[in-house]
């Protein structure tokens, strides 16, 4: 049974929206989840980045910007590096007691700091139930590592609906059996 639940598909097809109506039914089960979220913020309809979200804590912070005077860029974005060290990477790591570890995403941007990279990798290395979504295209050794771990899970219009019921579906057999293991 996996405890790594990979999500990928095309830009703007809903991975966060699935990854949130995921952790919200989690929730609706009584078990805790931690972990970061990303999502994009507008200005009159225009993108201009995304910020991050600690799941436990409430906590946000620019991921990236095109207003940002600071950073590597990605694209029209410039990365937040102290955000990916103080928030995104301490996220991970205080999530580590939550039944389920969500990392929303793991992408070019968040693999520009090494922070993040061994939050993430100290998550791996834990009994926990993941659920991360995975950028689409892009190939790192980090993301090799977890597509190898991991089920992976394509996202696409077609199969929205069934692929939230599936994944729900697992992710709770998998909590389930975690709880069952560590209460015995």
């Amino acid at each position: 049974m996996s405890k790594l639940f990979l999500v990928t598909g095309r830009p703007g097809v809903g991975k966060t929206s699935l990854i949130i109506g995921l952790i919200d039914k989690v929730r609706e089960k009584g078990y805790s989840v931690g972990g970061i979220v990303s999502k994009e913020f507008r200005r009159n309809g225009v993108r201009h980045g995304f910020e991050i979200l600690d799941l436990l804590t409430g906590r946000k912070g620019i991921l990236a910007s095109s207003d940002l005077p600071f950073g590597p860029r990605i694209g029209k974005y410039k990365v937040n590096l102290k955000d990916l060290k103080d928030i995104a990477a301490d996220s991970l790591d205080k999530a580590s007691d939550c039944d389920l570890i969500v990392c929303d995403e793991v992408g070019p941007m968040e693999l520009l700091s090494p922070e993040f990279k061994r939050a993430l990798r100290r998550t791996l290395e834990g009994e926990r139930i993941l659920l991360f979504s995975v950028h689409y295209k892009i190939r790192d050794p980090l993301i090799e590592e977890l597509l190898a771990k991991g089920q992976l899970f394509e996202l696409n219009i077609e199969n929205r609906g069934e692929l939230k019921d599936k994944l729900f579906n697992l992710i709770l057999e998998s909590l389930e059996k975690n709880a069952y293991n560590r209460n015995r």
